[in-house]
């Protein structure tokens, strides 16, 4: 993925629209498929009551699943800003990470809808326009005259039995959002929409537990796209119609690996499925360079509507 150069200086010297960001993005987790890694299948979610394992230093807040990706490894991090605040120093061979967020604006032919709507005391938020915008941040490891405010944080504390967890979140979505999960040894996994319900095999079915409950969750998250949920109007209308696209699978992909790892669940795959996620998504990621960060944010509201209490 080739990103042009505007004048002098690297690209994101240069960052001239929300496209250049969106590439960039991109191309950092492409980096990592193409060695065999799934970024996603970490575990972001910090522990029920515990700290965020990907924080600002200052603010304590944690980062967003798309950041937690780009940063890579678990920890405290601040911008050169923060860190000079603090009276720390940037090592010399440091290396900064970057850090999306959304601005926002209001298009020329909605501005005069928007002041309608502003003197009547309505809401104009559906008429903004949301882009990627970015800043860097350094590790505080990697500073010198600062030090973490606590213990390290463990991306996960291990649970006594995480699959106890996961039955809880299961209970609790079929009870809360009314989706039953039908279990019988001749079901494919499937999210059926048209009666709004999850089927899966039997666990025997499988050759991990992990597995089973991961089919579970990534119907969870396909139940997900409906209006009264979270509203992924465009993929629930090709559901409707028998069709699932790329983007709704890569949210289920993405969401359900992150219900797992909130329950304290890994899934053990070999080398050979690894790949076979990787290809699938890097081929249509290099066609599509929106497609990981629209999904990564459709996927974590996903998974916190699937896991209710449990998300924190």
């Amino acid at each position: 993925m080739a990103i042009k150069k505007r004048n002098s200086g690297s690209p994101e010297q240069q960052v001239s629209s929300k496209e250049v960001v969106y590439m960039m993005v991109t191309k950092r987790i492409l980096d990592n498929m193409i060695k065999g890694e799934i970024p996603w299948r970490q575990t972001y979610f910090k522990p029920n009551g515990g700290k965020p394992p990907y924080r600002n230093h200052v603010t304590g807040k944690g980062y967003s699943f798309i950041n937690c990706m780009l940063l890579g490894e678990p920890g405290e991090y601040a911008t050169w800003d923060q860190i000079k605040d603090k009276g720390g120093v940037i090592n010399k061979d440091a290396k900064s990470k970057i850090v999306i967020y959304w601005g926002e604006f209001i298009p020329k032919d909605r501005k005069e809808k928007a002041k309608e709507l502003e003197e009547k005391g309505e809401s104009f938020e559906h008429l903004k326009v949301k882009f990627p915008k970015y800043y860097r941040v350094f590790n505080i490891k990697d500073t010198t005259g600062l030090k973490s405010k606590d213990e390290p944080v463990p991306v996960m504390e291990e649970a006594e039995d995480p699959t106890a967890i996961a039955r809880m979140v299961i209970s609790d979505y079929e009870i809360n959002q009314q989706v039953p999960v039908r279990v019988d040894a001749t079901f494919d996994p499937a999210y059926r929409v048209l009666t709004d319900e999850v089927e899966v095999p039997e666990k025997a079915n499988y050759s991990y537990e992990e597995d089973w409950y991961a089919s579970v969750f990534s119907g969870f998250i396909h139940s997900t796209a409906t209006e009264k949920r979270c509203n992924r109007e465009t993929e629930y209308k090709k559901m409707c119609e028998g069709e699932t696209s790329i983007k709704e699978e890569l949210i289920a992909e993405i969401g359900s690996s992150m219900a797992l790892s909130a329950c304290g669940l890994k899934r053990k795959e070999t080398h050979l499925q690894i790949d076979a996620v990787c290809q699938k998504f890097i081929n249509a990621m290099n066609n599509d360079y929106r497609l990981i960060v629209n999904a990564s944010y459709a996927a974590e509201k996903a998974a916190r509507c699937v896991l209710g209490q449990f998300a924190e």
